[in-house]
């Protein structure tokens, strides 16, 4: 049986290396990177990512059905909630610190750098890697119908963890790509 490229876990490693060494640039580089960045940062994210599970169990059945998986529609409805929950969540949440003193004007790079880590180094690197990882070892060393069932599962839903490697280079390389764009994106919401 054939195990996923471990060129896929190049792109959770680089991704956690980029935003964790973001934060450690901006807070020896002597601006201003307070824990309370971090703290503010974090109820926003995960507010945010709660407040989307939450709108999205009463409401994505019907803009599925009404619109399919791959449309404009099904688009704007994943965008417009991203737009309302993080971005107005980590306005809101600032607005918030900002009124008790907990954050000011000088700190807005490390709210935006840390809502760029907890997307990107924690909730897309971190657990992919813990998830890469494990698909990984069960592959390589599980239980023969374990390894079976996750890799037939893996060959119908993920078909392209088993590209050669040229393939996966590239894969990985928009996926840092992308990853760059989100932690830029996030800096500016900062």
């Amino acid at each position: 049986m054939q195990n996923i490229d471990p060129l896929y876990v190049l792109e959770p490693i680089i991704v956690i290396g980029l935003s964790a060494g973001l934060i450690l640039y901006w807070k020896h580089s002597g601006r201003s990177f307070t824990r309370y960045a971090l703290i503010f940062s974090l109820v926003a994210y995960a507010g945010a990512i709660l407040l989307k599970f939450v709108f999205q169990l009463f409401t994505v059945n019907a803009i599925l059905t009404a619109f399919g998986n791959d449309s404009v529609a099904t688009g704007l409805y994943y965008g417009i909630q991203t737009m309302v929950f993080e971005v107005g969540g980590a306005f809101i949440v600032a607005k918030y610190a900002v009124s008790r003193n907990r954050l000011s004007e000088k700190d807005a790079g490390s709210y935006g750098i840390s809502l760029a880590f907890w997307e990107n180094g924690i909730y897309l690197g971190l657990f992919s890697l813990v998830s890469i990882g494990s698909i990984y070892v069960i592959l390589a060393v599980g239980p023969v119908s374990t390894a079976q069932q996750v890799y037939n599962a893996l060959r119908t839903g993920q078909p392209s963890l088993f590209d050669p490697p040229a393939t996966a280079l590239l894969q990985v390389g928009f996926g840092i790509l992308e990853r760059i764009s989100s932690i830029l994106v996030h800096c500016a919401w900062g």
